[in-house]
This record gives C-alpha cells, structure tokens and sequence, in this order.
C-alpha cells in the first residue's frame, strides 16, 4: 500500500508538471497498445511524430503479467535475426516521463526502460522484469496492436497474418496483488468514499477532463473498460 501511494503522488506530479511545456523530446519505439494512436489520445500523449520501424534482433512475447491470471502483455525480448515492428514516436520528455508511470516503472518495477540505438536512431522501449510463460493477450489487446500493424508500410503478410491468428484469452480472474486496480467494489470503503469527491475537486481546480489523468480517474477507466467486455467487476 505503501508503494501504491508513493506511485500515486509521482504519477499526480508528473501528469501536473505536464501542463508546462518543457523544452526536450524523446524518442520511444511503441509495439504493443500504443500503435494504436486511440490509446495514445486516452493517455494524453501528444505525439510530435510517428514514424514505422523495424527493430532488429529482437522478439515480440506477449510474457508479461497483467492483472489478470493467464492474461499477459507485449514485451521484447533480444533474439537473433528476429525483428519486430513498430513505431518510433516523438514524445516530449514530460510525456516520456508520465508514461513511465503508466506502465508501472516506479516503485512497482514491472517493466524497466531501456535505451537503444539502431540506424543512427536513439530511443527507448519498456521491457517486462517478470516474464511468465503460458500466457495469452485478450482480444482487445491484441486488436489495439493489429490497428497499428495493419498500417505498417513493411510487415510481411506472413507476419501480419501470425498475429491476427494468434491465440487470446478473455480476462476473468484478477491475480491477488491486483485486485484494487480492476475491482472497484472490493476497494475499502474509505477509498470508495474519498474517490468521488477527489475527483470532483480535481476538474474544478484544473479542468473537465484532468479527472482522465488521476489515479482515480484511471482505476474508473480500467473499470469501464472491462465492463464493455461483458464482465461482472463487483
């Protein structure tokens, strides 16, 4: 719980701090959600370029664990000869750094951000810290990824009908140490009973929409998500 809240306060920060634009840009090689430029829009990045790439040696896995058992999302992994394909998307680097916390790399650790150079080219991607064999993404997932590949002016037919054959699996049971995160009616009352009124006090500090940009507003997004799926959250 510790960690949760140390998380909390970093993510807050760096998504005010992002209201300031700041001089500096990154470069980040997107493979899995975030080819689908609807996802981007709803993390309020703010791509300043898009451009299609091909990493080479390496391997696209979809091994990392979500918040559902059996469930996993896209990691790379350095392979020989193997390539993956993607975009290289210019982020400002207070973006860049909202997106760490999104994907959970302070306090949580559960994936680390590497820097690569290919072709001249300099920039990062995530890799997952904990691997986990025998999983599956959803079809949702793995619809976000193929929005992207279907665009992509280089992938081989072969390689784009391999992922839109690739096995799914629909979430059903929420791992122990995630449950917070995708079941709403399990958070403790007290939780249930600050969110509202947090968020209330958020959009009218800030604006309408910056309740997209709190924790709260992300656990509720998470949860609406996993409802249009069908499934039962409480």
């Amino acid at each position: 719980m510790v960690k949760l809240f140390c998380w909390w306060l970093l993510r807050e920060w760096r998504y005010l701090k992002s209201w300031r634009w700041q001089e500096g840009t990154t470069w980040y090689f997107a493979f899995g959600a975030n080819l689908d430029t609807r996802v981007l829009k709803t993390r309020h990045m703010r791509p300043l370029s898009i451009v299609p790439f091909v990493l080479q040696d390496h391997e696209l896995r979809f091994d990392h664990p979500s918040s559902w058992q059996g469930v996993g999302y896209a990691s790379v992994h350095a392979s020989q000869s193997k390539q993956i394909y993607g975009h290289l998307i210019q982020l400002p680097d207070c973006d860049a750094n909202r997106m760490d916390c999104d994907e959970l790399v302070p306090f949580f650790c559960r994936y680390v951000r590497h820097e690569h150079e290919q072709d001249g080219h300099i920039f990062y991607f995530y890799i997952s810290t904990v691997p986990t064999d025998n999983l599956l993404p959803t079809p949702n997932y793995l619809n976000m990824i193929l929005s992207g590949l279907r665009l992509h002016p280089y992938i081989p037919a072969d390689m784009l009908s391999h992922y839109q054959n690739h096995a799914t699996r629909l979430p059903h049971t929420p791992t122990p140490d995630s449950e917070y995160f995708v079941q709403r009616g399990r958070w403790p009352n007290w939780l249930r009973t600050i969110s509202g009124p947090y968020e209330i006090a958020m959009s009218r500090l800030l604006i309408s929409h910056v309740r997209h940009w709190t924790i709260f507003g992300h656990f509720m997004e998470i949860n609406s998500y996993y409802n249009k799926l069908g499934i039962d959250q409480d």
